[in-house]
């Protein structure tokens, strides 16, 4: 088996597909410019579902703690910085769990 990963040279994008939640069945081929859904992470590769409707967005930039932009590649002795985390998506999710559940609990009736 032979590893063809190299070092990235510009910044990456990330590739949105509509539709889907998770990217591990699917491959791009490189000679024919074609991404395939193989539905499936173990089967092969070559078979499966033409994927054409695709967007790609550069990632956003990570931030320090102090907001400072942490460059794409660092120099070998860089010193990091604490990154900035956000909760906002969580809190939502768990906001929309709870409601879903009162919604549940209301429609049971007890025997």
């Amino acid at each position: 088996m032979e590893n063809k990963l190299t070092e990235p040279k510009t910044l990456q994008y990330k590739l949105s597909i509509p539709g889907l939640q998770s990217t591990h069945a699917i491959t791009f081929h490189i000679d024919t410019k074609i991404i395939i859904n193989h539905v499936f992470p173990d089967t092969i590769t070559i078979h499966g579902l033409e994927i054409t409707k695709i967007t790609s967005a550069p990632y956003t930039d990570r931030k320090d703690s102090e907001g400072n932009i942490i460059p794409f590649i660092l120099p070998p002795d860089a010193k990091l910085k604490e990154q900035i985390y956000s909760t906002i998506t969580i809190e939502i999710q768990e906001k929309q769990r709870f409601k879903w559940q009162q919604e549940i609990d209301n429609f049971c009736i007890p025997i």
